[in-house]
């Protein structure tokens, strides 16, 4: 139940790499203690009522992962001012309010792991899908009612979460270039249908479609060569 990040923290600042606050929702109000602490690496701020990314964010050259989840952020306009985070690979903002995701986002060319579930969100910034070191984009729990096919490009994802969405179709481009995909939940939607190109990702092993109106699934036959098992697959 902090109200600023504790002073005494300067005292081991030339040493700390990980710093978890979980404040229980209590606002934290306070944060420039976090501009010495310049050799983190990761950083958890939950529950602690933030409306911005704090402008402290600046210092941290180091981070690696940044953990915002279970706050009140309703915009990203911020987001811009990581652009001299460079080693940043990972960033959890699950479970806040943000509506728009800006262009912004471009500049964190070295996420690896993007995890907006449980937001609010209506599409998708072309800028997202420049950001080609993506393995991993969680999007669940959000208002999307398309995704553009500009998806084609992250080549490298390995798992792509868009359950509890308002999609009627997916676009083809997914399943011809993502090709590296292993994990694909699309439960709790409104899709159709599942184009057929899903055949020709080899490398799936967890498939949800629980939840949609599908009428058919004419890859069924195809199970066995997409190295999953019942157990893995869930409609």
């Amino acid at each position: 139940m902090l109200q600023k990040v504790p002073a005494e923290l300067c005292e081991v600042a030339g040493s700390l790499v990980k710093l978890e606050i979980h404040n229980e929702g209590t606002r934290l109000l306070v944060l420039t203690g976090l501009k010495r602490l310049v050799d983190l690496t990761e950083l958890q701020l939950q529950d602690c009522q933030l409306d911005r990314l704090p402008s402290a964010l600046l210092a941290l050259t180091n981070l690696r992962t940044l953990d915002l989840q279970h706050n009140n952020l309703r915009t990203l306009e911020e987001l811009l001012s990581l652009v001299h985070l460079r080693r940043l690979s990972c960033l959890k903002l699950a479970y806040n309010r943000v509506l728009v995701l800006p262009p912004s986002v471009g500049v964190l060319r070295s996420l690896e792991l993007l995890d907006l579930c449980n937001n609010q969100l209506k599409t998708l910034p072309p800028a997202l899908f420049t950001l080609h070191r993506l393995r991993r984009l969680l999007l669940a729990g959000n208002l999307l009612c398309e995704l553009p096919s500009e998806v084609r490009a992250l080549e490298l994802l390995t798992e792509l979460d868009l359950s509890g969405n308002r999609l009627e179709s997916l676009p083809s481009d997914l399943f011809s270039s993502c090709l590296e995909l292993r994990i694909l939940n699309v439960s709790r939607n409104s899709l159709l249908s599942l184009p057929r190109g899903v055949t020709a990702l080899s490398h799936l092993s967890r498939l949800d479609l629980r939840g949609n109106n599908l009428e058919e699934l004419p890859f069924l036959k195809y199970q066995k060569a997409l190295n999953f098992t019942e157990k893995d697959f869930f409609f």
